[in-house]
């Protein structure tokens, strides 16, 4: 469940002691305040996913699994245009899936990807790709024991699939996609397949006090606390009473696990 925005004011005004009054307003302070604190928790959960000490399971609402046809180098573009969503982060992704319905339309591939919004991925989701580093992707051909592999096995029920982490491949020769988009690459080839992908979406900065943070409701008080520390730094309090400090990563780590 979501953050609503409106909580979010009614417990700052309460906190800085201005219910019933004009002292701080939406479109003056506080839009500012919770955007900033909707950035904040972004910067701070990726800061506590790279120590490998939070899962993305915390942040379900904003898991997403889609499914996209590879192009014909076996690339996926994400644009955000189209899908809906702002990409914060890859979490998988998944070759030779099934499919909900289980026989769909699969044109020829082109050079673009298309995102299928008339398919979902299948009950038994399919093989999962490991993402390689650039290194491992140039060296993946002339080692069976890397997976993407080319020649890693014969047997199709044993291939084990990898990928890149996105990159921009128009770099000349007329290879170009509509609005740039940086592409996912899979090996060994998927060139016209349906794939999935599952990824995080950014969430998306409120514009409205009707608006919803898209962070778990047990955040509420977090959130609170990192929009009165930027009310106040703004105010240029120097007692800063309600100011953050490196304790919290910690103290996001225990409310969520």
């Amino acid at each position: 469940m979501a953050i609503a925005v409106q909580t979010i004011v009614d417990r700052c005004n309460s906190a800085l002691d201005a219910e019933g009054s004009d002292r701080y307003s939406w479109d003056r302070d506080f839009i500012h305040a919770v955007r900033y604190a909707n950035e904040w928790l972004v910067s701070l959960f990726n800061s506590v996913f790279s120590a490998k000490k939070l899962s993305e399971e915390v942040l379900k609402d904003l898991i997403r699994a889609r499914v996209f046809q590879a192009s014909t180098h076996s690339r996926i573009a994400f644009d955000s245009t189209i899908i809906g969503d702002s990409l914060w982060s890859l979490l998988a992704i998944y070759p030779k899936i099934t499919t909900i319905p289980t026989s769909p339309t699969i044109p020829t591939a082109t050079d673009e990807s298309v995102y299928r919004t008339d398919v979902s991925i299948g009950q038994t989701g399919g093989k999962s790709a490991k993402r390689l580093t650039w290194e491992e992707w140039a060296e993946k051909d002339r080692s069976f024991f890397i997976s993407g592999n080319i020649n890693n096995s014969t047997n199709t029920e044993f291939v084990e699939y990898a990928y890149i982490n996105f990159s921009d491949y128009s770099g000349g020769g007329g290879y170009s996609l509509v609005n740039n988009n940086f592409e996912v690459e899979i090996a060994p080839s998927v060139s016209g397949e349906l794939v999935g992908m599952v990824y995080l979406k950014y969430p998306t900065a409120p514009t409205l006090i009707t608006d919803n943070i898209e962070f778990p409701e047990s955040l509420t008080a977090f959130v609170v606390d990192v929009v009165l520390n930027f009310i106040t730094y703004k105010q240029g309090d120097a007692t800063n009473l309600y100011g953050l400090t490196e304790r919290s990563k910690s103290e996001l780590i225990n409310l969520l696990t």
